[in-house]
């Protein structure tokens, strides 16, 4: 019996299987939470089996609970990602879990929040090519009583290639959902200083756009953007609400108009040096 250990936000994580095959694809998207032992019994214990067939197909179940069944490598990890989100959310209800990327530049933590296929996940590849160093990619969680962003810095998510100059590394794990990209640990932001959110930039691409623009927003905007971008928010106290006004409540909130990518990082990046 193979077995794998993740501890992520303090949870203790068992993932086990027949061969080590079903676990491989798990381990490298969650390589930097990777524990030889565990410090304490798993919270979570999930069953990942490669199904025997033509092609690749997986199953994963936690306990009695059928996560997936015969699903593809894109599906099987895009359930796992979803089944422990949901789970970590009600086991941590102090925390307010975003669909946005956390990035750190000059000593100030930021968010990116943006609908999907906004080039969201690109624009985060382009900015670790320009000194941003890295949080998370599709989930941030926030604990709401200081404002720190928690670390999740599992292989970062593009759906389709990114362009040139910032290309894909040769260890980019391939799926049906698009590709992974392990990040490299000195690209991984260390927690050297407090990771208290100090902007949030809403994310927005026009193809017909030639150069990127930042606009302030107010905070009433502001809320109800990142409202929007909660995941589970009616886990929360006042359906969550309450918790987005407090967020940006303290924080800078822009409207970033990406266009291209160079020259939005260096925008970006001149913004937050302002603050």
């Amino acid at each position: 019996m193979a077995e794998l250990n993740l501890l992520i936000f303090g949870i203790p994580i068992r993932i086990r299987s027949q061969t080590f095959d079903a676990l491989e694809p798990i381990e490298q998207v969650f390589a930097p939470f990777v524990q030889m032992e565990l410090p304490s019994p798993p919270q979570f214990d999930y069953q990942a089996e490669l199904v025997a067939g033509n092609e690749k197909r997986y199953s994963l179940d936690r306990g009695v609970d059928p996560i997936c069944h015969a699903v593809d490598l894109g599906a099987y990890l895009y359930y796992f990602d979803k089944d422990f989100t949901i789970q970590a959310q009600l086991l941590l209800p102090r925390l307010y879990f975003l669909h946005s990327a956390a990035l750190e530049f000059d000593d100030k933590i930021f968010l990116m929040t943006a609908a999907s296929g906004s080039g969201k996940s690109t624009l985060t590849w382009a900015l670790l090519h320009h000194g941003c160093r890295f949080l998370s990619d599709e989930l941030s969680p926030i604990n709401v009583d200081s404002n720190e962003v928690l670390l999740y810095p599992r292989a970062l998510g593009l759906k389709q290639q990114a362009p040139t100059p910032y290309g894909l590394p040769d260890n980019q794990l391939s799926t049906s959902r698009g590709f992974y990209l392990p990040i490299d640990a000195s690209t991984i932001y260390d927690g050297s200083t407090r990771n208290r959110l100090r902007a949030i930039f809403h994310v927005q691409y026009d193809p017909n756009h030639l150069t990127p623009s930042i606009q302030s927003m107010s905070k009433a905007m502001a809320s109800t953007l990142l409202y929007t971008n909660t995941l589970n928010p009616l886990s929360h106290n006042n359906a969550g609400l309450q918790a987005a006004v407090s967020i940006c409540k303290d924080v800078e909130s822009f409207k970033l108009l990406s266009a291209d990518l160079t020259q939005t990082c260096e925008l970006l990046k001149s913004t937050i040096n302002q603050l």
